[in-house]
């Protein structure tokens, strides 16, 4: 059920992201509305992320609360989504924003290995274009908080709602935490449509997974996902040289920075592996 209903969110959120960006292009008083505009939509991307944003909250996110009422009564979705703050929840939330920020160079190392991957030349330039369209956009002037909330604070939400909320349970309730932080994981990497990019996303969906689980709480992974994302947005936005460079074939990241990497990737998992029984101990 919980994969039937994200193939049916990625669907309602395509659709409507199209016909919201139309309406908004429509009611602008500062656009010319045409059947070439229409054509063009890759021009307006404030609009594309406010449609992006608006059609997120509606299906990943709404939609997703909505839909759980199948399967769990109302007054237990809170516990179920695992929106659930507990005295050491806080100490997680730290050690997650350590984490991604420590993971960079493995996610690196994943998309040299990524590269390696055989993909279509037609595939890659389709997108490489897109990359470089968002690229473009967040190394020129934008309006950084507004671009922060549709980029990173609404898609750390409504995602980690789809998949770390719903689907991670519904996935635990068929095959068990192990196969279910695997899948979910793997399905996140997917649902992003970028092959380049595969193994770095599943390797962060599984490990978000993991910490939800080990947590029982989502705050951990919605700030993981939203510190990852505004990091990204940030330095695009103070550093478009560097922003500029990434769009090139990944490069096998400095061993300097790999095995502090691996190093500290470990220890923080490590410390939220045995956090229960370190705060149950003491």
């Amino acid at each position: 059920m919980a994969i039937v209903w994200i193939i049916f969110a990625f669907i309602l959120f395509q659709i409507s992201g199209i016909l919201v960006t139309v309406l908004a292009l429509w009611l602008d008083p500062n656009v010319t509305f045409s059947m070439q505009t229409i054509s063009e939509l890759d021009q307006y991307l404030d609009h594309l992320f406010l449609a992006n944003s608006v059609s997120q909250i509606l299906f990943l996110g709404l939609g997703t609360w909505v839909i759980s009422s199948l399967s769990v009564h109302p007054t237990e979705r809170v516990h179920f989504f695992r929106f659930n703050y507990r005295n050491d929840t806080l100490d997680v939330i730290g050690l997650m924003v350590l984490f991604v920020i420590a993971v960079q160079p493995l996610i690196m190392l994943l998309s040299w290995l990524n590269a390696q991957l055989p993909v279509s030349d037609d595939y890659l330039n389709l997108e490489a274009s897109q990359m470089e369209m968002i690229t473009n956009y967040l190394t020129t002037d934008h309006i950084i908080l507004l671009t922060l909330f549709n980029v990173s604070f609404i898609p750390a939400v409504c995602e980690e709602i789809l998949f770390r909320g719903y689907a991670l349970r519904m996935l635990e309730k068929s095959w068990g935490i192990v196969i279910a932080i695997v899948i979910s994981g793997l399905i996140f990497g997917l649902f992003h449509m970028r092959l380049t990019q595969l193994l770095p996303l599943a390797m962060l969906g599984i490990a978000f997974a993991y910490v939800t689980w080990k947590s029982n709480s989502l705050y951990p992974a919605i700030t993981g996902h939203f510190v990852n994302n505004g990091s990204a947005v940030l330095m695009a936005s103070y550093y478009p040289e560097y922003a500029i460079d990434s769009l090139g074939v990944p490069e096998f990241p400095p061993l300097i920075l790999l095995l502090p990497s691996i190093l500290v990737t470990g220890i923080v998992l490590y410390i939220i592996h045995h956090r229960e029984r370190f705060t149950r101990n003491y």
